[in-house]
């Protein structure tokens, strides 16, 4: 910023016989630099990198489906959701001038971490044993039926212990075993034959 400082000088010239003689305005002009405003730094957006995966996937807990409801040394795969997975990026932080509007870096680059939630799976071995449960065959209703019918075919009925399940599956041959619903379904014991329906024997199963 630049001012003119004007100054006016009266000078009178004097004459020794006639007096004053003529009274002229001089004009000076100085050119004066301004004096800038105080700077305002203040904290600005941060330069980051894109977040990249740090380590592996760790800390799941709810593995599913259980170890114990497959039988002894079965492979399956168990998976997880509630699993956790660093990452990681690069930051530098910035301050603005409110009064320039120049911006600075300020101090060194450093890392900035986050933690997300992930999931995972593994290949686990079955751990339930392989015990065999048959089911009462009762000459009206039972608890279920393995029942070769006079064409050959057999129809499996199962409706558990305690009556709080309903398994029905029908084959035109006479297999030795049926596999529905995650278990393998087998002939037990011989429990009657029926003039109409067929030979009734137990109905047994296990985990598939």
């Amino acid at each position: 910023m630049r001012s003119v400082i004007r100054i006016a000088l009266a000078m009178m010239v004097t004459s020794v016989c006639t007096g004053p003689l003529m009274a002229d305005e001089y004009l000076f002009h100085y050119r004066v630099k301004g004096i800038a405003p105080a700077s305002s730094w203040k904290p600005y957006e941060p330069i980051t990198g894109e977040w990249t995966v740090s380590g592996g996937v760790y800390g799941c807990s709810n593995w599913s489906p259980a170890t114990s409801s497959y039988l002894e040394g079965k492979t399956f795969t168990q998976s997880a959701t509630d699993c956790k997975q660093d990452q990681v990026r690069t930051a530098q932080d910035r301050e603005i001038d409110e009064v320039s509007g120049k911006i600075r870096l300020v101090g060194a680059p450093y890392e900035q971490t986050q933690t997300l939630v992930a999931s995972d799976t593994r290949t686990v071995t079955g751990t339930q044993k392989a015990t065999t449960g048959c089911l009462r065959v009762g000459a009206s209703w039972g608890q279920g039926f393995w029942l070769v019918e006079p064409g050959g075919g057999v129809r499996l009925v199962w409706y558990g212990a305690d009556w709080s399940e309903y398994v029905s599956v029908n084959t035109p041959n006479n297999p030795s075993y049926i596999d529905h619903g995650g278990y393998r379904y087998t002939r037990g014991s011989f429990s009657h034959n029926s003039s109409v329906s067929g030979s009734y024997y137990q109905p047994c199963r296990v985990v598939n």
